[in-house]
């Protein structure tokens, strides 16, 4: 495993590769379930997948749509309408 000098938005995050491959990640608040959304941290973009169908399309954010998603979640949006 190796990371890859890039900053994410503001924090400074760096890139986490293994071979040559994204190192994914999910949330510890998964637990041991097995429906979470995945999470690999590039230089620039952050990608997200499905932890139950990894194989299948994989959603990329630049850094800074993906700071800005996160804020809102952390403000308690997007609310169910």
């Amino acid at each position: 495993m190796g990371t890859i000098s890039g900053s994410l938005g503001d924090r400074g995050e760096t890139a986490v590769v293994h071979e040559g491959r994204p190192l994914w990640r999910r949330s510890s608040a998964c637990g041991n379930e097995s429906e979470c959304v995945e999470v690999a941290v590039l230089a620039r973009h952050v990608l997200a997948r499905d932890s139950k169908r990894p194989a299948a399309t994989v959603l990329r954010f630049t850094a800074l749509a993906w700071t800005g998603f996160l804020s809102a979640v952390a403000r308690g949006e997007p609310r169910d309408a």
